[in-house]
Order: C-alpha cells, then structure tokens, then sequence
C-alpha cells in the first residue's frame, strides 16, 4: 500500500498547530515524496516522532529519481527514532532532503536529529540545496547512514554548522561530502 497521503496529511495537520506527527512502530510506504513545512509564507515548527529507528520506518517505493521526505522552511523542530528506506533502484534517490522554498537564505534551521537512520538511496541525507536554499545550525545523534553512495552530502555555501555525536556509517561509498561551513564529528564509526 501507499500510505503517502495520510502521512502527507498528518504532516500538514501538524504545520498548522507546530505539533509533532507521531509515527507507528511499523512500515509507512511512499511512492510519492512527503513534504514536511514547506510553506514559504511562514516557517514550520514540525516534529517527528517514532517509537525506535528499527521500528518506525519510512520505505521509499517511489521512481529513481525521486526525494522519500524534504523538511523544508521548517525550524526548531526535532526528528527523532525514525528510519528512511529505500525500496527501489537507487538511481538518483535522497532519502532526506532539507531546504526551503525560498530563494535565498537559511530555510532550515536549529533542527535536531536523534536515532535516525538512512539506507540504500544515491544521497542518504542532502543538508541545502545549491541556489541559495540553506540548512543550518543542525544536531545529529546517533545518524546511521549506511549502504547509500553518499551518505550526507551539504550543497549550499550557506549551509553551516553540522554537528555530530556518534556518526555511524557502513557501506557508504562516501560517508560525508561536506563543502562549507563548520562540521563537527564527535564519536561513531566515521570520527
């Protein structure tokens, strides 16, 4: 089944009261990306939360081309004990992007990542995009990236400020491709 439209819609509930979307302890396919924030009148404030990254997963079952789950203009928002999958050829596939729908600036900021892991996509996990589309000022606990081609990758000179506690990477062509800003790496399997 393809559960991306009641994911998509808790998504949007939550945006409009900045809550948090509590996720099952079970699979949630998409074939089509989920967005969450995204608005470019005014920022997010949108939270996750799964039960354990082993439990809660997100399964991309989308094209080869495509974003499992893009956290855009949202800020101050926290992620946590959630897996994002991929379940097709890797092709050209993220599994999480962050950015906004701006054309400048610093879009996604102050966000914390806590027991997420991201697997089997060509970018595990893409921080800005170029043009101008920034994520900053990001905390991640115990990030799993493994068997993607590169697990993080950040993309905007505006991007800063990456920190991390206990990275774990397996069988990742590239663990981080990282061109701007400051990166802090404390502990893990990629310090």
């Amino acid at each position: 089944t393809n559960d991306a439209a009641a994911i998509q819609r808790a998504f949007d509930a939550a945006a409009k009261i900045s809550g948090t979307v509590v996720w099952p302890a079970r699979t949630c396919a998409a074939s089509t990306g989920l967005v969450l924030g995204g608005d470019p009148a005014r920022a997010s404030f949108v939270g996750i939360r799964g039960a354990t990254s082993n439990n809660s997963i997100l399964k991309w079952t989308g094209g080869t081309s495509g974003v499992a789950l893009t956290i855009s203009h949202n800020k101050y928002f926290k992620i946590e004990g959630l897996s994002v999958l991929n379940g097709v050829d890797r092709g050209t596939t993220e599994g999480v992007q962050l950015t906004g729908p701006l054309t400048v600036g610093t879009q996604t900021l102050a966000g914390q990542f806590d027991r997420v892991g991201v697997s089997g996509f060509n970018i595990g996990v893409q921080v800005g995009v170029a043009g101008g589309k920034a994520a900053s000022e990001l905390q991640w606990t115990f990030l799993s990236l493994n068997d993607n081609d590169i697990g993080l990758r950040t993309g905007d000179q505006n991007t800063l400020d990456q920190q991390f506690h206990m990275l774990l990477c397996g069988n990742n062509v590239i663990c981080v491709q990282h061109t701007t800003g400051e990166l802090w790496v404390d502990g893990g399997s990629a310090s």
